[in-house]
């Protein structure tokens, strides 16, 4: 067989890798080796000698090999003819190019923007007529057919519809039906959509969506019009490919003559003829933008508007714009790389990539840093894409095992596995097939049920990442905790019933998320050997009320604030643990903290927390005095305060009612302070009434507001950077509240900045 430059590629990198696991063994089975001096110290090394014989000889047996196959390697490069960078190329006798060293861009990045275009830029004219003919005319059932091919827009103008014109209606649902229609999941998610989500113990046989999962088509057709057949609805069927696809999806809806209406986004002109053939319609036919659309789409999203680009950028964006051609898609998608906007979420892959050893300190940057500026590196350049799957496997960067993908085996070591739980048939082959004696990543996906042959035997595992995974056994957790060399370790809405008190000995840990576990936090107390740790999330965990656990782990988490942690999230679930936050040292060198649950006010220490860039609190703890205190907080650029309407039971309206009126019946925010806050959020069943003082956050950009009941809103047009407001209303609100959401709007109309009003509605 011939061999290639690529086989040798391979060889090297297994070669690095085998170096770099003999390692992380030689550190784990002899580094208690004795230190000191003296004859005890000298006993203690002898015995250790001894105990140790067979381990170091199998070690310096594993080295010798490496090496020998390390000079194998390298004398294969030159029978493969692979060329030195650093040296002349002996081909051509001049001096070859030094490969252009790579640094990570040490130019500041351009601050994170929060909000996007503030309005559907081009077309403004097809929403000011498509909404008139949605909400006027006569109460007949009229279907509005959106068409053009793909970038045009159509998806973009369906939603601002259903935005601006939704709250018009009684009922509303957006759904996807794509180009292989699956008719049961587009009921559901309709369903989902226009029925009330309470539990199943508080429902009603009509108002139960219990065992949905289950239910036949005919079903769900029956459920849908038994629930909207009355009601004045508005539906969203986004990007429908075929009359029969679209055939189907008529037959299942209710008709009825309250005024409803269906939106249809599609590609074809035939859909759209049979959509509008049923019922009395409508067709929207798309064209790209004009030049001057175009261009204002594009400052847009690049220059916030503005037409002030630098001069020396004005020729290249007319070829950008000309190459775009007028497709709204292609301009957003351009536009968003140039910006740099590192819009996808980054927190889980970075904290990742650092645990894997990825990532270094470099130019006098944290790790942290570094790990951004590679980001956004890889964002400007198109590098990272959602989904970039080999199709051959060969660079044996990520084996997928079950799910679609199904990614070609490699033939030698698999270094990151990936557990699909669907196509059991293939996983299972694939894994009694594979060399997993070198994986260093382990992500499983939704269940660990159809894996029986899966082993958890990962010595040198470094990340594993079980978010949401079902069939976890205790079996399982055992293994877990002996897997010394974990960095990243997150069991989120795992299906846990108890922590392994063991758990407190991966002393590699950096990320540890358990959040949603609603298993016991007994294993929790002894963290003290975590103190490499950077992240702890811990939610919906037991016995947060047993007092002698709540100060052990009250300690221990006082001890990692002062080591390396720098993001702690806390949920007590009410049980009063919170309380004993007062008591804690200062943690001064958080970065991100969220504490929810019983908290009638903020922790005395938390003015000192120079470095906070991002504070979540539970609502209980809102009243003036603390917006002021929080106000002087230097960095912080994200402030939520939030309660969920399941926590009423704990006497959640009392603390707000009190802490309300302690403030004079409204909660103020002062007009001095929070200088760096661009995103504002309150979500709770009652929000109090809420004054922003003249030059109050004077940087905001987005303010959300989650609410049954809201007293008031005063001082909105005083916020001098707006740009958005969210307002989420529950589909139980008062007349009273619907009255308050007006005057919102109508107070931010009034606001120079004109920004985007969106209302939306929930069930709760």
């Amino acid at each position: 067989m011939t061999s290639r430059p690529g086989d040798w590629m391979e060889q090297v990198r297994d070669v690095a890798y085998d170096i770099e696991d003999c390692i992380d063994d030689f550190s784990h089975r002899l580094g208690g080796q004795p230190r000191g001096e003296g004859l005890l110290s000298g006993l203690r090394r002898a015995r250790y000698a001894v105990a140790t014989l067979w381990e170091r000889r199998g070690i310096a047996a594993r080295v010798v090999d490496l090496k020998n196959r390390a000079q194998g390697v390298g004398e294969r490069r030159t029978r493969y003819g692979v060329k030195d960078p650093g040296r002349p190329d002996a081909g051509n006798g001049k001096a070859a190019r030094s490969a252009p060293s790579y640094h990570v861009n040490d130019r500041p990045q351009p601050g994170p923007q929060l909000v996007g275009a503030a309005e559907s830029v081009g077309m403004e004219d097809a929403i000011g007529k498509l909404g008139a003919w949605l909400t006027e005319g006569l109460p007949d059932l009229r279907v509005l057919a959106v068409v053009g091919f793909g970038g045009l827009g159509k998806t973009t103008l369906a939603l601002a519809l259903h935005r601006k014109f939704g709250e018009k209606f009684e009922s509303r649902a957006c759904v996807q039906a794509s180009q292989k229609l699956n008719l049961a999941a587009l009921l559901r998610s309709i369903l989902r959509q226009v029925m009330p989500q309470v539990p199943d113990k508080e429902s009603t046989d009509g108002d139960s969506l219990a065992g949905i999962e289950r239910w036949t088509d005919k079903q769900l057709k029956e459920k849908l019009t038994a629930h909207l057949e009355q009601k004045r609805y508005f539906l969203l069927v986004d990007d429908v490919w075929s009359v029969s696809s679209w055939e189907y999806i008529w037959g299942s809806l209710p008709k009825n003559n309250n005024g409803s209406r269906i939106v249809v986004t599609t590609r074809f002109k035939s859909v759209a003829d049979a959509s509008t053939h049923q019922q009395t319609g409508d067709i929207h036919m798309l064209d790209r933008l004009s030049d001057e659309k175009s261009k204002r789409l594009f400052n847009e999203r690049i220059f916030s508007g503005d037409d002030s680009c630098p001069d020396e950028f004005r020729e290249t964006k007319d070829k950008i714009l000309k190459k775009c051609g007028g497709l709204p898609l292609a301009i957003v998608a351009v536009a968003g790389l140039l910006a740099r906007d590192p819009s996808i979420n980054r927190k889980r892959l970075v904290r990742r990539w650092i645990a894997e050893g990825f990532i270094v300190e470099k130019h006098g940057k944290t790790v942290e840093e570094v790990a951004d500026d590679y980001f956004n590196e890889l964002i400007s350049r198109n590098i990272i894409r959602q989904v970039d799957h080999s199709s051959n496997g060969k660079e044996n960067f990520i084996t997928v095992v079950g799910g679609h993908w199904l990614t070609a085996m490699p033939g030698n070591k698999v270094r990151r596995l990936s557990l699909h739980s669907s196509n059991p048939e293939h996983a299972k082959d694939a894994i009694e097939r594979m060399n997993s004696s070198h994986v260093r990543s382990l992500t499983a996906f939704e269940s660990l049920e159809q894996f029986q042959s899966f082993t958890f035997k990962f010595g040198i595992l470094q990340v594993l990442d079980l978010e949401g995974c079902k069939g976890l056994t205790t079996s399982h957790l055992d293994k877990i905790c002996k897997m010394f060399h974990l960095k990243f370790l997150s069991l989120r809405k795992a299906h846990v019933k108890k922590l392994p008190s063991d758990i407190g000995k991966l002393q590699y840990l950096e990320t540890l998320d358990i959040r949603e576990t609603n298993s016991s936090a007994g294993a929790l107390a002894d963290m003290h050997n975590l103190t490499k740790l950077k992240k702890l999330s811990i939610y919906n965990v037991k016995d947060f009320d047993s007092k002698n656990l709540s100060h052990e782990l009250l300690s221990a988490i006082e001890y990692l604030t002062g080591c390396s942690l720098k993001s702690l999230a806390i949920d007590d679930g009410f049980t009063g643990f919170l309380n004993l936050m007062d008591s804690l040292s200062t943690p001064k060198y958080i970065h991100t903290l969220e504490l929810s649950g019983e908290l009638p006010r903020v922790p005395k220490w938390i003015s000192e927390l120079q470095n906070l860039e991002k504070l979540t609190l539970s609502l209980t703890s809102l009243s003036t005095d603390a917006l002021f205190i929080i106000a002087q907080l230097p960095v912080l650029f994200s402030l939520a305060f939030s309660v969920s309407a399941a926590s009423q039971d704990h006497g959640v309206m009392e603390i707000l009612t009190k802490n309300t009126m302690n403030s004079g019946g409204k909660i103020l925010i002062p007009s001095d302070g929070f200088h760096s806050l661009q995103l504002l959020r309150f979500s709770a069943p009652l929000l109090p009434l809420l004054s922003f003082l003249d030059g109050a956050m004077p940087k905001l950009q987005r303010l959300e507001l989650r609410f049954r009941i809201l007293e008031g809103a005063h001082g909105v047009e005083n916020l001098a950077s707006l740009q958005q407001v969210l307002l989420r209303v529950s589909q139980q609100a008062p007349e009273t509240t619907k009255v308050q959401v007006s005057d919102i709007r109508s107070s931010v109309s009034l606001h120079p900045n004109r920004p985007t009003v969106v209302v939306d509605e929930y069930y709760g």
